[in-house]
């Protein structure tokens, strides 16, 4: 496969489209699954095609023995959609940090609206006559 960033020790890395991009085995490894139930995980969503395609690619890897093994390779998307289905104290940190950080960036958003309330942009005729006067 190629790659823009090659994958890294988390299993993330850039493909060829400027993706950032998962390996299922990563998720395998983070949730203490067995790989081949993290791909029937991800066989079995009840997601869309549309959302399939757009989000989880089908790949493989050479095993340790050099044999050609299936895994599927997952957009951030992708893998929050599987994962947001996983139990366990994992599983529970990474929604508990997902959710924090969707709070987070909520704030952040409102903070700039409530700046642009205060300093308004000017338009685009106030900045022409400025600089005609």
């Amino acid at each position: 496969m190629q790659t823009i960033v090659p994958i890294d020790n988390y299993g993330i890395f850039v493909d060829k489209q400027a993706t950032v991009r998962v390996d299922s085995r990563y998720v395998a490894q983070f949730f203490e699954k067995r790989h081949d139930l993290v791909l029937r995980d991800i066989r079995s969503l009840d997601c869309s095609d549309e959302f399939r395609l757009l989000n989880f690619a089908e790949s493989n890897y050479l095993n340790e023995q050099g044999h050609r093994q299936p895994c599927y390779t997952m957009t951030r998307d992708g893998f929050v959609f599987l994962v947001m289905g996983y139990r366990g104290k994992k599983a529970a940190r990474f929604k508990e940090m997902y959710i924090k950080r969707f709070n987070d960036m909520e704030i952040f958003i409102k903070s700039l609206v409530s700046t642009r309330q205060q300093f308004p942009m000017p338009d685009h005729t106030t900045i022409v006559m400025s600089a005609i006067c």
